[in-house]
């Protein structure tokens, strides 16, 4: 075993990257291996029109602490949202605020029908504990699930159906609330703490802005790895490559390259996205839109960020699906057109782009803080948020956790060596 050890990672996510740079931080340097053209994994956006188009509606959660490990924060000239959402239905605006950090919501918040004075009480009551109550203790209580945590905790039916089903549907992917409330504790948390935002160029600059430190360390996009041999480390690439690893991190789905060796297939949430161009724009651009209607596709509005500083009188619409549905492409689009019609009272429409993403969350069941094992074997170390929870934070920290576990194990080669 050499002094200075070959690592390899595979996949240039955020959590190859997060090991990529532990690696660094710590004299190591390692090659990662990406296979698409581009890094960032599930981190992606196409510049479209003069707009940022994020492969799915993604938010940057400023208070996930391995987000302010991790990066420079003002580097990415971040957007923010307003603390809330405004609810839509039937052509009808009400909004739910956080009067505490945003005192212009307070009147708002106050007559908006989509939750009782009661409910708003217990919001209030709710984000005051959450606040206080550590992360290790959030992930260390018993787990039920979200919808029945806010029903225990005494939220009316109201209050779930008009604001927390379609808020956290968005953030979980699933439309029946079934996730941890573990989860909920800690996006909730996340929320209070911390602000919502979005890049300037969209969220594939999260990806660049963790690449962008990285000194030693090479990366390789459009190479794709379609076997390991586990006990010799041997990588062999798409185009007959052969790489000799004395350590690989395996920062992506592990189910092609190594498959059964003592790794969980993963399951995984999708959704779709759509894009559409607005003549005249709404009011609240910087809320999170919802859509509480059941019978309705749609369940989040939002807008996409502006690149081309070019001012004109329009803007780009972004919505997600997550409720299943046998529609065509092409049904789909005249689909969402009607909802949006009907529930906003959006006219004028342009349709830009759409994409499916079928690997949007990784699905949970239970959920932790930081991955239990990341060790596949003596050189072999797997990363990435399905070990945890579906979050950056999660991608972030399993990386930093395979990188620490990898330098500990050649630390003990070296020591058995002298």
């Amino acid at each position: 075993m050499l002094k200075n050890p070959s690592v390899y990672i595979i996949g240039a996510g955020a959590s190859g990257l997060a090991s990529a740079r532990v690696l660094e931080d710590n004299g190591y340097s390692a090659t990662v291996l990406e296979a698409e053209k581009k890094i960032g994994g599930r981190l992606q956006t196409d510049i479209i029109d003069g707009y940022a188009l994020d492969h799915g509606f993604q938010v940057l959660l400023t208070a996930y602490p391995a987000v302010n490990k991790y990066l420079d924060l003002a580097s990415l000239n971040l957007a923010y949202f307003q603390p809330g959402a405004v609810i839509l239905s039937n052509g009808r605006q009400s909004v739910m605020g956080d009067p505490l950090r945003q005192p212009s919501m307070l009147l708002k918040t106050l007559l908006s029908p989509a939750a009782s004075v009661k409910d708003k009480f217990l919001i209030y009551r709710l984000t005051r504990h959450l606040k206080a109550k550590t992360i290790n203790a959030i992930f260390d209580a018993p787990e039920i699930s979200t919808l029945e945590y806010l029903k225990a905790y005494g939220f009316s039916h109201v209050i779930i159906e008009n604001f927390f089903m379609p808020f956290f549907t968005g953030i979980y992917l699933e439309d029946k609330l079934s996730t941890s409330s573990r989860m909920f504790e800690f996006i909730f948390k996340m929320f209070s703490q911390g602000r919502a935002a979005l890049p300037a160029n969209g969220m594939h600059d999260v990806a660049q802005a963790l690449a962008r430190p990285l000194a030693r360390s090479a990366i390789r996009t459009s190479t794709t790895v379609v076997n390991i041999e586990p006990d010799n480390r041997r990588i062999h690439l798409e185009s007959g490559e052969v790489l000799e690893a004395d350590y690989i991190i395996l920062a992506t789905n592990t189910d092609k390259v190594l498959p059964g060796y003592h790794t969980e297939r993963i399951l995984w949430k999708k959704c779709t996205t759509l894009y559409f161009k607005v003549a005249h724009p709404a009011s609240n651009q910087q809320l999170i839109g919802l859509i509480p209607d059941p019978d309705t596709l749609i369940n989040t509005l939002s807008y996409a960020q502006r690149v081309d500083p070019q001012k004109d009188n329009e803007v780009m619409l972004s919505v997600t699906i997550v409720k299943e549905h046998a529609l065509e492409d092409k049904e789909l689009i005249e689909k969402v057109k009607e909802e949006l019609l009907q529930q906003c009272g959006f006219t004028n429409l342009r349709f830009v782009k759409l994409y499916h993403i079928p690997k949007a969350l990784p699905d949970i069941k239970d959920v932790l803080y930081v991955p239990k094992n990341v060790t596949v074997s003596e050189g072999i170390f797997i990363a990435g948020d399905m070990l945890a929870n579906g979050s950056l934070n999660a991608a972030l920290l399993s990386g930093d956790y395979a990188a620490k576990a990898l330098i500990e194990q050649h630390r003990s080669v070296m020591d058995q060596q002298r």
